[in-house]
């Protein structure tokens, strides 16, 4: 029960950011720390991830209702693949693989 509410909880904060970002992508823009680092304002970027944060947390909620671990895995899919990807532009541990894939060369280090 415990574990199912806290899928659930995923699923509203994922649903949230995705639609804080499809509803008011600048102000998302402007609050969001870290994300004016990566370059000006851009709408479609901002349109087409929010759609995936929305998509995701809809998957996980819809796979929490239904006890699908299937569907729950698919719903965490985006966030885990996004949140991968993350260290690539702060962390000076990121893999050095990732700068040869020009996975971090839009992002400066603040480090």
């Amino acid at each position: 029960m415990i574990a199912r509410l806290i899928v659930y909880a995923c699923a509203l904060v994922l649903i949230a950011t995705g639609l804080t970002m499809l509803l008011s992508g600048p102000l998302w823009y402007a609050l969001t720390p870290g994300v004016r680092m990566t370059g000006p304002y851009n709408a479609h970027f901002v349109l087409d991830i929010g759609f995936a944060f929305l998509a995701s947390g809809a998957v996980l909620a819809v796979g929490a209702w239904m006890g699908a671990r299937g569907l729950m895995m698919a719903g965490l899919s985006w966030p885990a693949l996004h949140a991968a990807c993350m260290p690539s532009g702060w962390s000076p541990w990121a893999l050095p693989a990732w700068g040869r894939l020009g996975l971090n060369s839009s992002v400066s280090s603040p480090l």
